[in-house]
């Protein structure tokens, strides 16, 4: 099971529950909030499914970088590699039954994808909810808890496709956000970003960071290694090859900052990848 010493943990029963005789049982959920850091390797993942919703701050995975707005879901037996080195905070569920797969599919979760459906304050408050089922475990508490379990995806589904959207804080910085993801792949300077929104460097970095939780560096350095786990998990690009196309010309210093934002060199995660999509 997925276990961080850090997080409030709201068990269903005294017993972890892995069968299929209930169409969709929630074994388990946990809402996350640390200033330290979080290391998760299971090499052979769950024996049921894993709902991780993420807050705030960035989580790295064997699958790619987890951002503020997104979610993934782990199926039974996948790999799970989570590092964070930072402030996170994040919702997470485990569950089953025979009915899970279908739920899953009907709101277009797939396996081990990181999916961009935004952060909702009604998705929250399901998921505060659902934590309060099992922490007072009232009368019909297991349907109860599927039922907003299923609430939570279908709302984040209807998000994923446009219908729910929230608008987005960044929009003080849209700009230059536009500009950086249109050229993240090319040196550029905090002068130039600053020239955009029309503001002093030190004014346009603290504004940057108020609205986007990070420095513009390294929110650039962010999307380039998100590139490149995508570019190294679904290509046919060689390291050398992925670490020019995201604006490295040095393979090495690429592996260096590759790793400390993954938790392993590119080779290695282009190995875990591939083991995940056999499964």
């Amino acid at each position: 099971m997925f276990i961080l010493e850090s997080l409030n943990q709201f068990f269903f029963s005294h017993e972890y529950n892995s069968n299929n005789n209930e169409y969709l049982l929630v074994n388990a959920s946990g809402y996350c909030s640390t200033e330290s850091s979080i290391k998760t390797h299971l090499k052979n993942g769950c024996t049921d499914y894993l709902f991780i919703y993420l807050v705030s701050g960035e989580l790295y995975t064997n699958i790619g970088l987890i951002q503020p707005g997104q979610l993934v879901v782990f199926y039974p037996v996948t790999p799970i590699h989570i590092d964070s080195s930072a402030a996170v905070s994040f919702h997470w569920v485990h569950f089953t039954g025979f009915g899970a797969k279908a739920v899953i599919d009907s709101c277009r979760f797939d396996n081990a994808n990181i999916v961009d459906v935004g952060i909702s304050d009604n998705v929250i408050k399901e998921f505060q909810h659902l934590d309060k089922e099992a922490l007072q475990h009232e009368y019909c508490f297991k349907i109860s808890a599927a039922a907003r379990l299923t609430t939570i995806m279908v709302a984040l589904s209807r998000n994923k496709h446009g219908t729910e959207k929230q608008p987005l804080k960044e929009q003080k910085v849209a700009n230059s956000l536009d500009y950086i993801k249109k050229n993240y792949c090319t040196d550029i300077s905090l002068e130039t970003l600053a020239e955009i929104e029309h503001l002093s460097i030190s004014r346009y970095r603290t504004v940057f960071k108020e609205y986007m939780g990070t420095a513009p560096l390294d929110y650039i350095i962010t999307l380039r290694i998100k590139k490149a786990c995508e570019l190294i998990s679904e290509s046919n690009l060689n390291l050398r090859e992925v670490a020019e196309a995201v604006g490295y010309n040095d393979q090495l210093y690429f592996s260096r900052i590759f790793k400390k934002r993954m938790g392993v060199i590119p080779s290695e995660y282009r190995n875990t990848a591939l083991i995940a999509s056999k499964l």
